[in-house]
């Protein structure tokens, strides 16, 4: 579960990933550059997104979720899980069991996770190139490549950026293995200023919820 909540948190907070990429296409970077600089001023998101999972066997799944996002605060809702973390609590509820897991987590903890952490983890190691688009596809979508350049089961990321409206359309994440995640961003809304107790748990609206604090 924690592989697939890093590739949705990753795919749909693409808006804020750096330029310190290591032999790079200055016009990928310029088109990144534009996506970060607009999410900056977005003053917080809602984004809706569905995803296909495939493994290295070929088995495929899919499922729909939100993220609502406010500098360093989201809330992620999957069907299987919940996600809520305020800049220094996570609350994780799993859907199926019942029982939400409160952790402060770690850096590390909040990269697999957090869409705030992954600013700083996708500061390096990257590659970032144009792909080739389709002739009959929409002129404002460009195709940027991210190549790793670490040593990572993460092989690339293919990525469709708007360039008129500055967000990604789609994400797919390709790892060594052959298997892979592709995200769609099915609606983007932005200037929704959040209030901040949307990423804090309600355990009145879930009276029947099991805690485990793991703090």
């Amino acid at each position: 579960m924690k592989k697939i909540l890093f590739s949705i948190s990753f795919a749909l907070c693409l808006f804020h990933i750096s330029t310190a990429f290591s032999q790079s296409d200055a016009k990928a970077i310029e088109i990144l550059d534009d996506v970060s600089k607009h999410y900056e001023k977005s003053n917080g998101i809602t984004a809706a997104f569905s995803i296909e999972i495939q493994t290295e066997d070929g088995e495929e799944n899919h499922f729909q979720g939100e993220l609502k996002m406010q500098d360093d605060r989201f809330f992620l809702s999957t069907p299987d899980i919940l996600t809520w973390f305020d800049g220094t609590t996570q609350w994780a509820m799993l859907v199926d069991a019942d029982e939400v897991n409160i952790t402060n987590p770690t850096e590390d903890e909040l990269k697999a996770i957090n869409p705030y952490v992954l600013l700083k983890l996708y500061k390096n190691g990257f590659n970032c190139t144009l792909g080739k688009t389709e002739k009959s596809s929409d002129e404002k979508k460009k195709k940027i490549i991210l190549t790793q350049t670490e040593k990572n089961e993460l092989d690339k990321i293919i990525l469709e950026i708007d360039t008129e409206k500055h967000r990604p359309v789609s994400i797919e994440m390709v790892n060594k293995n052959k298997s892979r995640n592709k995200i769609t961003v099915s609606s983007y809304k932005e200037g929704m200023n959040h209030p901040k107790n949307i990423f804090v748990f309600d355990q009145k609206k879930y009276p029947q919820t099991e805690i485990i604090d793991l703090r």
